[in-house]
């Protein structure tokens, strides 16, 4: 099960004394992520049920195209990370369970920036993630998260184009939890649970150094919050017999990053 994640921002070297040059106007950039992963899940009355925390990496590609005469921004993003958390737990009966576990994520993103005035950009546009989480146990199995939601942020940039800012606050639209309960018993079904409610919010911070009309590198620092609230109720059966209810516990994401662009 999920939980929720928040940013801090923190101040970024610039990679040269005087970076006057202006970012280009159509660009794609691309580099490497590494980030700590917090996952937490929550029964009714707040008490913590399980966690799953570590680090993840993986590499990203961002597409921008810009109009000088609008100020209008196109930007596009696909962002992956995979690796390795520790899961702290327990089993439907209370028996507490410690592992590890093997996790892909994949983030999409799509987004229209207007110019406020210059330097200030207003975005919105629309979101998707999806991560993908296996539990290294006799007792464990493959759990599948997946949400849509719409982000609606500022985008801070300097006079000399050198250091960007963003804040993000991100409306959670849909999103569903499968728990492949088969991987333990192939009589087990594997239940779908509808989530419906939730907020994100994201903090970054980065600079930018451009070396000519073409070419640029940066470096940032990005923090990521989600809260989702506990799914709906989903039916658990075995050989097609009803045995049980389920619900995924409301739960929190902690996201804290660092990254390279060129």
């Amino acid at each position: 099960m999920l939980g929720v994640f928040c940013f801090i921002c923190l101040p970024v070297i610039v990679f040269a004394d005087d970076a006057t040059e202006p970012i280009p106007q159509d660009n794609i950039t691309v580099g490497p992520i590494l980030s700590y992963f917090s996952y937490s899940e929550f029964d009714q009355s707040g008490f913590l049920l399980m966690e799953e925390t570590g680090v993840l990496y993986g590499a990203f590609l961002d597409y921008t195209s810009s109009n000088n005469k609008t100020g209008v921004m196109l930007n596009g993003r696909i962002e992956y990370a995979q690796g390795g958390l520790n899961y702290d737990g327990q089993l439907q009966d209370g028996t507490p369970l410690s592992a590890s576990t093997e996790d892909k994520l994949i983030k999409l993103r799509g987004l229209l920036l207007s110019e406020m005035k210059e330097g200030v950009h207003l975005y919105t546009g629309a979101g998707y993630h999806y991560w993908n989480n296996t539990i290294k146990s006799s007792a464990g199995y493959e759990r599948e998260r997946n949400w849509l939601y719409i982000p609606i942020g500022l985008r801070w940039v300097n006079i000399k184009k050198t250091i960007q800012a963003h804040i993000e606050y991100d409306y959670f639209l849909t999103g569903s939890a499968i728990s492949h309960l088969s991987d333990v018993d192939p009589g087990f079904n594997d239940p779908v649970n509808n989530q419906r409610k939730g907020v994100g919010l994201q903090f970054n911070i980065e600079t930018i150094k451009g070396f000519n009309e073409k070419s640029l590198m940066g470096g940032g620092i990005y923090l990521e919050l989600w809260s989702i609230n506990e799914s709906d109720i989903s039916s658990v059966t075995y050989n097609g017999t009803l045995i049980a209810y389920g619900v995924e516990p409301k739960n929190t994401i902690v996201t804290l990053g660092l990254y390279v662009k060129f």
